[in-house]
């Protein structure tokens, strides 16, 4: 069993004789000669010091930790910290820490996501031959530009080797609490990009890249996300995420697309009214969907669980369709798919059709990593209510903080079974159009949450009215007598 050490200091400077002291001690433990120790203590020290001093913005205050391991083929150093993200495969390693070469074996780097970033340092005894190494990490950003001569900003496709850039933006408005994890891993975004799953676009200001947008794509090959907006803070007043935002439908219309969908948080409203002018409307409201989100430059003193508002906008007439809304939810999914300026027919099965015969065979089970999952309907067998019952006890069991459940409009029986899988909790969110004519009826679960309804923002009229209708079908709020 390998041994083990873990300490954390401030992200302070005043603090780095600690790491070089630890670290030479540990490595004295580890069976390093007392000059080798000495080494590996002040190689660690100038990474340490090079990460404060790069990866903080000013006056930030955070703590990176550090553990040292080691068993008796080698010692390895860890150090553990939520800075400024970084890509190795962008930026060389600057020359002053080049001297890890004559102390150490190897040096890599890891992306962690929202956990941060991690550097590891390691020297096996009596180590010879070539060395292995990956750049030690430099994670400063390049000053901002200066607001003082007229703003001038170009909007285009992003560039491979930018993809540290956009995690760079996404670090700087939100910290580490995006909902979409994979932005914080520079090569996931470059897969994305290179595979084509994401069309990217990047507002370039004086040669630094200050803002982004992109269309996400999904299982629905004929609709995209309008997904990744930010822009830095000291530029959110010059129009550039209407101008991404823009850009991005304009490229789903020349890839002729039958329409794009977004999500606006709701602990303000601002980034929802920002895309008011795409002609986007509210189509549903799913409450609690991601944890806590922070929002730089923008004051919400939100605690809570972030609820997002779905807005979808048809960039083509969809194909004549019937839907079997529920009867009690008819008025609502009339009205949200008016403001979308479709008008599908509404069938009236005035029987419940008999179910297949294939127990179980159209339910699957996704989890999410914010914390919630979802449920899928893909046809009705014999045991879907049974079958569905027991997902929902396993997946509350698991202390999931909210499911999501979604029933084809298309069938029939999602006419007459709905009533019934409101009986079990799950409540009204809203629709989800598709490009193949399979539209989704979206019901919520919350587990054992009651929402302050007066704590999500919407940012139009009619989004106001589709909130308050959520609001009367959740269960668990009071009800004047």
């Amino acid at each position: 069993m390998p041994e083990r050490c873990i300490f954390s200091i401030p992200n302070d400077i005043s603090h780095l004789p600690l790491v070089g002291s630890a670290v030479a001690h540990i490595s004295s433990l580890a069976g390093c000669s007392g000059e080798e120790a000495h080494h590996i203590g002040r190689c660690v020290e100038d990474v340490v010091a090079h990460i404060i001093g790069h990866a903080f913005p000013a006056g930030e205050e955070d703590i990176i930790t550090l553990t040292g391991e080691w068993t008796d083929e080698r010692l390895e150093i860890s150090i553990r910290e939520k800075g400024t993200p970084y890509d190795p495969g962008v930026e060389a390693c600057p020359d002053k820490l080049q001297g890890w070469k004559g102390v150490l074996d190897g040096v890599s780097f890891h992306n962690l996501g929202a956990a941060g970033k991690e550097t590891r340092l390691w020297k096996r005894p009596s180590s010879s031959g070539e060395m292995e190494a990956d750049p030690a990490p430099e994670t400063g950003d390049a000053p901002p530009p200066s607001l003082d001569r007229p703003f001038a900003c170009e909007i285009r496709p992003t560039r491979i080797d930018e993809a540290v850039e956009i995690t760079r933006r996404a670090y700087t408005c939100y910290g580490y609490s995006y909902g979409y994890e994979e932005v914080y891993y520079p090569d996931r975004l470059k897969e994305l990009i290179r595979s084509g799953r994401l069309s990217s676009f990047v507002a370039v200001h004086d040669g630094a890249v200050i803002g982004h947008a992109g269309l996400l794509f999904g299982d629905d090959p004929g609709i995209a996300e309008l997904s990744l907006g930010f822009v830095d803070p000291p530029f959110r007043k010059h129009g550039i995420f209407k101008r991404l935002m823009a850009t991005t439908v304009q490229e789903a219309e020349r890839r002729g697309l039958i329409g794009v969908k977004g999500q606006g948080v709701c602990t303000h409203p601002y980034s929802q009214k920002s895309v008011a002018f795409l002609g986007m409307s509210e189509c549903a409201l799913l409450l609690s969907h991601y944890p806590v989100m922070q929002f730089t430059g923008i004051a919400t003193g939100n605690q809570v669980r972030e609820s997002v508002v779905v807005l979808y906008r048809y960039l083509r007439r969809p194909e004549p369709r019937t839907f079997f809304v529920p009867e009690h939810h008819e008025g609502a999914v009339r009205a949200i798919y008016r403001r979308l300026g479709d008008v599908p027919l509404f069938g009236t099965a005035w029987e419940c059709p008999a179910p297949g015969s294939d127990a179980g065979a159209g339910l699957a089970v996704e989890t999410e990593p914010y914390g919630s999952a979802r449920i899928r309907v893909h046809s009705y067998g014999a045991d879907t209510l049974p079958s569905l019952r027991t997902a929902l006890r396993d997946l509350c069991t698991r202390r999931l903080e909210v499911v999501y459940l979604s029933l084809p409009l298309t069938d029939p029986i999602t006419r007459w079974i709905t009533g019934t899988i409101e009986e079990m909790g799950f409540f009204f969110a809203g629709v989800e159009p598709s490009s193949t004519g399979d539209d989704r009826l979206l019901l919520q679960y919350l587990n054992n949450q009651v929402i302050d309804y007066d704590r999500v923002f919407i940012g139009s009229a009619f989004g106001e009215e589709v909130k308050e209708y959520v609001c009367r079908c959740d269960p668990g709020q009071e009800r004047d007598a």
